[in-house]
């Protein structure tokens, strides 16, 4: 059994499976993948991101927003309410990536303290980038405040 534990089905280019998600999700059985996690990178995306793949049980899902998608402030109601579904089997992308973008240092961490927060309470893994930024993620991990 293979699984894919990290795609992004919905932000795919489909010009070379005639434009259908169908065709992505069975040459991925073809090639033996079994399961395939369909990657959250924002909120506003999500329910696209649920919509477009709702019609292959194969496919299960997380939520969250990509660190260097600090457009909106994460809405940790939100981030609940969305992630609360069945299919959402992790939360994020999430993390801290000061590579490209660290002016916007402290809204990942508030970002990233929020996702941290909905995995614990909802019981879910949380898929976890981190680039640039090793020290203050582990040092965010390991916090009592958070536990």
């Amino acid at each position: 059994m293979f699984i894919d534990s990290h795609c992004h089905l919905d932000r795919l280019n489909l010009s070379l499976y005639e434009d259908n998600l169908a065709n992505v999700v069975q040459a991925a059985s073809d090639a033996k993948v079994d399961k395939l996690l369909c990657v959250s990178v924002t909120l506003k995306d999500f329910p696209a991101m649920v919509e477009k793949t709702q019609a292959f049980n194969n496919v299960l899902l997380s939520c969250g927003m990509h660190p260097l998608n600090q457009e909106d402030e994460v809405n940790i109601d939100q981030l609940r309410k969305l992630s609360d579904n069945t299919n959402v089997i992790a939360i994020g992308e999430t993390g801290l990536d000061y590579h490209y973008a660290p002016e916007t240092k402290e809204l990942q961490l508030d970002s990233f303290k929020k996702h941290i927060q909905v995995a614990l309470e909802l019981n879910k893994p949380l898929i976890i980038h981190t680039r640039s930024a090793q020290q203050d993620t582990l040092d965010l991990l390991r916090s009592e405040d958070l536990w």
